[in-house]
């Protein structure tokens, strides 16, 4: 089967070969539009070189638009041929010096040394009171860690209870880890009666098609997954995971523990706490453009998100400004 139409073939086929053996970009007078699945090849090589992590074949497919594997390979196999697309020690990218490469692997070399403690923190994090699920998120759940980097977790909370289990981990990192979020991260919650995420892009489907969920009920973890079925628009070949560590029903201890909290006024103290926590953040964060301030810092009965740093803002501007580069220098329309 044909990908590429004629006049790109024909520009291919007199464009000059460098030495390496990749295609030296010449503007094209004329943009060629690409369809859906060829663009989800460029798409996913551009949102994933921000983060310098060229990918494997198994990923570039889960993160294409295509339903045939055998489409997928020849399609792909025809781009690597023309040069648009580099091949090099079993990865894609779109930089021929594949500098990220050495990058990933570093990234996953920290990844690697630091995984057995974020299970250890993960399962810990489960026996708190009122959580009902965990999952590690951010750049651990995609293999790497940066020099800097933590253990990013995502929870799932029992409804009513958000922000005083939010407040019992933060105390214990406070006054355990003394404040260290090295291998406990806790920035994103949300309660299993509203498991939708609202902010629906390339940014956050990423994000929950590398989720890996640690601990928790599986049909919990399969209803969130399913309640977020709109990732598939993003990505059609993503399939949810299990818990690695699975608990049909919680513990004893904690169960008597969270009526004991509930005797006591646990539903005051839930109030009190998002208003404490929210008053700081408004606080300390006032100088942020409330519209940033309601996607970064979302604080309501069912969600608690802790993103100061707006990081979903700003890679999705830079996938923005690197797609219109791209589109520039290549004559191609993604």
């Amino acid at each position: 089967m044909i990908y590429l139409l004629d006049p790109i073939w024909k520009y291919n086929q007199s464009t000059k070969m460098s030495t390496s053996g990749h295609r030296i970009n010449v503007a094209l007078s004329q943009s060629y539009q690409l369809d859906a699945k060829e663009a989800s090849l460029f798409k996913a090589l551009l949102y994933f070189q921000i983060f310098s992590f060229p990918l494997t074949l198994k990923e570039l497919w889960t993160y294409s638009a295509f339903s045939s594997r055998q489409e997928f390979k020849e399609c792909l196999h025809q781009w690597v041929s023309a040069g648009f697309i580099v091949l090099k020690d079993g990865y894609y990218l779109l930089n021929p010096e594949g500098g990220e490469i050495a990058d990933r692997h570093q990234g996953e070399e920290r990844a690697k040394a630091m995984w057995q403690k974020g299970c250890e923190k993960a399962r810990l994090i489960q026996k708190f009171p009122f959580v009902r699920a965990v999952f590690i998120s951010g750049s651990m759940s995609k293999g790497v860690v940066a020099p800097d980097g933590d253990v990013d977790f995502f929870i799932i909370t029992k409804p009513g209870r958000l922000w005083l289990g939010r407040t019992l981990l933060a105390l214990y990192k406070k006054v355990f880890l003394l404040g260290s979020h090295r291998y406990f991260c806790i920035n994103y919650f949300i309660d299993y009666q509203f498991l939708k995420i609202e902010e629906q892009n390339q940014f956050t489907a990423t994000e929950m098609a590398t989720l890996i969920p640690m601990a928790g009920n599986p049909s919990l973890v399969s209803q969130f997954f399913k309640e977020n079925s709109w990732v598939e628009d993003y990505y059609p070949n993503f399939v949810a995971k299990v818990p690695l560590y699975k608990s049909e029903s919680e513990k004893a201890g904690k169960r008597f523990l969270e009526k004991v909290l509930d005797l006591f006024g646990a539903a005051l103290v839930e109030i009190f706490c998002r208003w404490l926590t929210t008053t700081f953040w408004k606080r300390k964060f006032r100088q942020m453009a409330p519209e940033d301030y309601k996607i970064a810092l979302k604080s309501n009965k069912h969600v608690s998100k802790h993103h100061p740093l707006q990081f979903q803002k700003r890679v999705l501007s830079d996938l923005h400004k690197k797609i219109a580069k791209f589109e520039n220098a290549n004559g191609l329309k993604l």
